[in-house]
């Protein structure tokens, strides 16, 4: 189950889910036991497929023609359920979440959202070139698992238009 992103896109996954991410979210949640659900599918899917941080209402209103009778409440927990397996992380500053882009792993999630046009990306902190785990460490401080460290950038379509 990789979310990998190409040139802004999760490669894979634009339009239409495969067959694949479908019987990767069974697998994960068969060999921990849990429960995969249709709406908890579909949102999953709906936030890889936008490839960008979606809001709980916006992603309400793109789940709610498959599940009608799908609440905020209900979507805030199947949101909460993703997040505890690693799969999706809340973005703070845009109070909007994400589909992990490498979720087989532990590290640190850098995510990086433009101000004006709300393009987000996510991507591992060794990859990023940043080791938090180290930076942490000679600071004296042991890093909690899977933290998510935010920046507020300006992409560079809002800044060639600028």
């Amino acid at each position: 189950m990789t979310f990998t992103l190409e040139g802004g896109k999760r490669a894979g996954y634009i339009n239409t889910m495969t067959q694949t991410l479908d019987q990767s979210l069974l697998e994960l949640c068969s060999a921990r036991q849990l429960r995969l659900t249709p709406q908890r599918l579909d949102v999953l899917k709906v936030l890889v497929a936008d490839g960008k941080a979606l809001g709980a209402y916006q992603l309400l209103e793109q789940v709610k023609p498959l599940h009608p009778k799908l609440t905020i409440t209900s979507l805030y927990r199947i949101l909460e359920f993703w997040a505890q397996q690693g799969l999706v992380h809340k973005v703070a500053g845009l109070n909007a979440y994400i589909a992990c882009n490498d979720p087989h792993e532990e590290h640190t999630h850098v995510v990086m959202f433009c101000d004006s046009c709300g393009k987000t990306i996510e991507v591992c902190d060794h990859k990023a070139g940043f080791d938090a785990a180290s930076t942490v460490g000679s600071q004296g401080f042991h890093q909690s698992p899977n933290q998510v460290v935010e920046f507020r950038c300006s992409c560079e379509d809002c800044q060639a238009a600028a």
